[in-house]
C-alpha cells in the first residue's frame, strides 16, 4: 500500500511541479512550493516505509532501519521547510499594495 501511495504522490508532485505559470506573483509561487514540498514529503515518507518494511521483512532483522529512514526523511523535509519559511518571512515584510484592486486579500471600504 505504501508503494502505491508513493507512486500516486510522486505523480501528483510531477503535475504540480510541471505547472509553470510565469504570470503568477511571488505569493502564488510560495503557495505552490509549499504544496509541492508537502506532496514530496508524503511521497518520500511512503517510499521510506515501503523500503524499510521490505528490508525488515526480507531479512528478519534491521529493525533500526525504520526509525533511521524516518529521521533522514524528517531532516531533509525540515531543511526545505526552513528555506521556504525564510522566503515566506521575506515576502511578509514586503509592503502591500495601497490599491485594493491589486491585492485580492484586501477588502475595499
Amino acid at each position: 500500500a505504501s508503494g502505491t501511495a508513493a507512486i500516486v504522490m510522486f505523480l501528483g508532485a510531477l503535475i504540480l511541479d510541471g505547472d509553470d505559470d510565469d504570470d503568477r506573483d511571488d505569493d502564488d509561487r510560495l503557495n505552490m512550493r509549499a504544496v509541492l514540498l508537502d506532496t514530496v514529503a508524503d511521497a518520500a515518507a511512503a517510499v521510506g516505509v515501503a523500503v524499510a518494511g521490505g528490508v525488515i521483512l526480507a531479512t528478519g532483522g534491521y529493525d533500526w532501519l525504520d526509525p533511521a529512514v524516518g529521521l533522514v526523511i524528517a531532516l531533509v523535509v525540515a531543511y526545505h521547510a526552513l528555506r521556504l519559511l525564510r522566503e515566506v518571512l521575506v515576502a511578509l515584510r514586503r509592503p502591500s499594495s495601497p490599491d485594493p484592486t491589486e491585492n485580492p486579500c484586501r477588502q475595499p471600504r
